[in-house]
């Protein structure tokens, strides 16, 4: 009797196992994982297999220094996730942290990084030459 009902209670738990497997997953971020960007975005989207619920998700973004870039507005459209980002100044790889809560699901949390390559700034002060006093000297006369 004990192992006809070990059985019953093998057969369950298997058949319910394949439930947990439809689990949450990301689908798509935006800008793209491990992605080089030259312009750089002023926000991060990331979407995910199932619907996501109004509160509880959180999605931050870090500089290579170490800040928070991310200026905490975040938007939940569907099984998407959106959070808008201040002016990136600095180059190199941005880390973004996320966890998702959707419906009838556990939390998905995760990492994806992605890179900047923020143009080069130029101090038109110590850069700066000027040629036009030779430039017009040296200008055939129109005589």
């Amino acid at each position: 009797m004990n192992v006809k009902r070990a059985t019953w209670l093998l057969t369950l738990v298997l058949s319910v196992a394949p439930l947990s497997a439809t689990a949450n997953q990301l689908v798509m971020t935006t800008p793209a994982q491990n992605s080089v960007l030259t312009i750089a975005p002023n926000q991060v989207t990331i979407t995910s297999a199932s619907s996501l619920q109004d509160m509880g998700n959180q999605l931050s973004v870090t500089a290579p220094d170490g800040s928070r870039v991310d200026d905490g507005s975040i938007t939940v459209v569907d099984k998407s996730l959106t959070v808008g980002l201040k002016p990136l100044t600095i180059g190199g790889t941005y880390q973004v942290d996320y966890e998702l809560i959707s419906v009838n699901d556990s939390p998905l949390q995760g990492t994806f990084t992605f890179i900047f390559n923020a143009p080069a700034v130029i101090d038109r002060k110590s850069t700066r030459l000027n040629y036009s006093h030779e430039w017009i000297s040296r200008m055939p006369s129109s005589a």
